[in-house]
């Protein structure tokens, strides 16, 4: 339940809506933030994400697959209204040291 670890959630999926994964299990690994100038906030969560599926390969093989990645939000007081933020987020998506050779040429 989401107040045994508030780190953790599982969201498990109807069979085939992706591809094999039956389940996701989403971990957030650090959360952090920091207050810029007076008009400038910034909020960071890094997570891992772990499909749980069976492999294309078999009957009752398993296939795990891992994503890393870290959302930025950086939000911005507007000078015309002090109640008024803009904001922007950026998501940085890290490979898996077994990934890397896919991407040599």
């Amino acid at each position: 339940s989401p107040t045994d670890n508030v780190n953790r959630a599982t969201l498990r999926l109807r069979s085939g809506v992706v591809g094999s994964v039956e389940r996701i299990e989403l971990f957030t690994n650090s959360r952090e933030y920091e207050q810029g100038n007076n008009d400038d906030f910034y909020a960071a969560e890094s997570f891992r994400q772990v499909n749980l599926g069976y492999s294309a390969q078999g009957y009752g093989r398993s296939a795990v697959t891992n994503y890393d990645y870290t959302c930025v939000w950086n939000y911005t007081r507007q000078q015309d209204d002090a109640n008024t933020a803009s904001g922007s987020l950026v998501v940085a998506a890290y490979l898996q040291s077994n990934d890397a050779e896919r991407f040599t040429a």
